[in-house]
This record gives C-alpha cells, structure tokens and sequence, in this order.
C-alpha cells in the first residue's frame, strides 16, 4: 500500500495542489484513501494552491515533531482541527486564504485557543502578536 505515512524520514513536505488536486477539501485525507496520510516524523509542511481546500483534518495533531506549517493560496480554507494545531509547533504563516480571516484575531477569534501557543505566527506577512497594531485581517 503506498502512502506518504510510509515515508518514516521524511522531515519537509511543500505539496502544491494545483491541476493534480483541484478538488480536494480535506487535507489529508482522513480516510487516506489519497495516499496523502502523513508521517510523524515530519518537522515542516507547505501546504499552497488548493483551491477547493476547506479543512485541515485532525490528523495534524499527529504530527508530534511538527515545527513549521506554512499555508497559502488556499481561498476556501475555513476550517481548522478542533483539537488543535501540535504543541510542537513554533511557526505558522498563512498567506492568501481569505476564508480564515475573522477567525484568527488575537485574543477574540474562534481559533485563538487552538494557536495562541504558537510562539510566531504571520498571516498575510504581519505578526499575530505585534504590540503596535489590533490585528485584524
């Protein structure tokens, strides 16, 4: 059976959806059925140019050495795991992915809870925690 999850060295992971996943909303897969089932031992994911891309699947809290995710150019992408991002993580960066807006606002955003433990967050190039400015995208 062939699968990314097999990949057990695998550390960076850039996955540009264009004309190969035009129609994919979860990422992963949570079923796996895509081969797209990711391994633990990844430290960075780059995620760019899913243009149906709606969710990031539970199976991010399976990344336990997850360091750097980086998300962009994906304009449906709404939808976060409600368990979480890994604690592990120390960067998150989102760029171009209108639909997450509203609910990144430090301290009054639906998903504050679930990233406020990440030490450097930018999204749309600001820094989520500039003491100069109210956030709001």
């Amino acid at each position: 059976e062939w699968g990314l999850h097999r990949l057990s060295c695998l550390t960076k992971l850039h996955i540009n959806g264009g004309t190969i996943f035009p129609n994919l909303v979860f990422f992963p897969d949570p079923e796996g059925g895509n081969g797209m089932s990711l391994p633990a031992s990844l430290t960075e994911v780059h995620i760019e140019n899913f243009p149906n891309l709606e969710y990031l699947s539970s199976e991010f809290q399976n990344l336990i050495s997850l360091e750097m995710l980086e998300i962009s150019d994906c304009p449906k992408l709404t939808y976060f795991p409600d368990q979480g991002l890994p604690r592990s993580l120390l960067q998150l960066f989102i760029l171009d992915c209108p639909g997450l807006r509203q609910r990144w606002k430090r301290e009054r955003g639906k998903y504050w809870p679930i990233i406020a433990h990440i030490p450097c967050i930018e999204i749309e190039w600001r820094s989520l925690f500039d003491p100069e400015k109210d956030y709001s995208v």
